[in-house]
C-alpha cells in the first residue's frame, strides 16, 4: 500500500547516509551527536510561516550540561559533516530555537488520614515527586502531548489515602 511505503521511505534513505527527508535529518544528527542531543525536531521550510522554500529547519534539544560554546560547534559540524555532504544541492539547513512551552499546575487533592500512616505534608512531597517524574519521563523531548488525565491517574494510585484529585493547567510561552 502507499502508507507502507511512506513508512520505509525515511529509513531506506537514512540507511544510505543521504539528507532527503526532514526525519532523515533528524536520525542523522541523533545518531552523530547522541551524546550532546538529547532530541532533533526538523521540517521543511514549506512548512515554516512564512515558508522558506529550499530549507530544512531544524531544532536541537540538548542535554544539560552542554555549554553555549559547545552548541555553536556541534551546529556548525552539522552543517559541515551533514548538510554540506549528504543533503540534496539545492537545500540548506537553518537552525530554530525552540519555544519553551511552560505548564503552571495548580493540583488540589482529597486525603483520608485515615487511610494512611503518612503526614499530609509527606503525601504533598510525594505528589511533587510524582509531577517532576511525570514531566521528566514523558515530556523532555520533542513533540510530546501533555495528558493531565495521566497524571492525575498516578498521583491517585500514589496512595490509598489519595481519594481524588484535581489539576488546573496554566500555559505559559517564553
Amino acid at each position: 500500500t502507499i502508507d507502507s511505503i511512506k513508512t520505509l521511505a525515511p529509513l531506506m534513505y537514512a540507511s544510505q547516509q543521504r539528507l532527503v527527508t526532514a526525519d532523515d535529518y533528524r536520525t542523522q544528527i541523533l545518531n552523530k551527536f547522541a551524546s550532546t542531543v538529547k532530541d532533533v525536531n526538523a521540517y521543511g521550510g514549506e512548512d515554516s510561516n512564512p515558508p522558506e522554500f529550499g530549507k530544512v529547519l531544524v531544532s536541537l534539544n540538548f542535554f544539560d550540561n552542554i555549554s553555549e560554546e559547545s552548541k555553536t560547534t556541534i551546529k556548525d559540524q552539522i552543517i559541515a559533516d551533514l548538510s554540506n555532504n549528504l543533503s540534496i544541492m539545492s537545500i540548506s539547513t537553518r537552525f530554530v530555537d525552540p519555544t519553551n512551552v511552560f505548564l503552571e499546575l495548580t493540583t488540589t487533592y482529597n486525603l483520608n488520614p485515615n487511610l494512611t500512616n503518612k503526614t499530609s505534608s509527606s503525601i504533598e512531597l510525594d505528589i511533587n515527586n510524582q509531577i517532576t517524574t511525570f514531566f521528566n519521563n514523558n515530556l523532555k523531548t520533542f513533540n510530546k502531548t501533555f495528558r493531565r488525565s495521566n497524571l492525575l491517574t498516578d498521583i491517585d494510585d500514589l496512595d490509598e489515602a489519595i481519594l481524588n484529585s484535581r489539576m488546573d493547567v496554566k500555559v505559559q510561552m517564553r
